[in-house]
């Protein structure tokens, strides 16, 4: 701020000697502004970490309040705020006031979606050969990865799956947290008939 600098008055007496004042310094004190708004949507596990953050500017000191839902939560007063071993009760709506001794801001909110702990849903846990069945991961995580016999690898939500085994999804949330669950697919093979050589009877004996 150009107004924030150092003064001093000079005041001349009836003699016109002039006596400058001690420096005085001016603080112009700047109300806080958001610089890096909180992630709008964080897609966590249960379990997993989630952390929200804010950047801002402004003259010091800057006191922060985290809120959940409209409501402060205690002891949540620094710039970021951290869910450990999360679960389904921390999925909400998160901001941050921001204040100063020349007022306020409020960031932007951030949505917190905590998922429910990793699962294979959907298809039939067994199968005759030559048919398939679709398993589904839970929604709105960042990666899939299914593995299973013979080196089966996908990098995806959905898999159909022909080939008997267990197979293993491991889920990875924007943070990087991974969980993982099993499944274990039968596949029955399909009926075979015997065909027999010919063979010769006599009339009305059967065989």
């Amino acid at each position: 701020d150009p107004d924030q600098t150092e003064y001093r008055v000079v005041i001349t007496d009836f003699c016109g000697v002039p006596t400058a004042s001690a420096v005085a310094i001016l603080t112009v004190n700047v109300a806080p502004a958001v610089t890096t708004q909180p992630a709008a949507i964080q897609n966590i596990s249960t379990s997993c970490t989630a952390l929200i953050s804010v950047t801002a500017i402004g003259s010091s000191p800057i006191a922060y309040q985290w809120r959940k839902d409209g409501n402060d939560i205690d002891g949540a007063v620094s710039n970021t705020y951290s869910i450990t071993n999360a679960n389904a009760s921390d999925a909400g709506d998160y901001d941050v006031l921001i204040t100063n001794s020349c007022g306020g801001v409020t960031s932007d909110i951030s949505t917190l979606i905590v998922n429910s702990p990793c699962s294979i849903t959907g298809g039939s846990d067994a199968i005759c050969a030559g048919t398939t069945t679709v398993w589904n991961g839970p929604a709105g995580m960042s990666t899939y990865s299914w593995t299973g016999p013979d080196g089966f690898n996908a990098l995806t939500q959905e898999i159909t799956i022909t080939t008997a085994g267990t197979y293993t999804l491991t889920i990875t949330d924007a943070n990087g947290c991974q969980t993982s669950c099993s499944r274990t697919l039968v596949v029955y093979p399909i009926p075979t008939v015997d065909a027999t050589a010919d063979q010769t009877i006599c009339n009305g004996v059967s065989t």
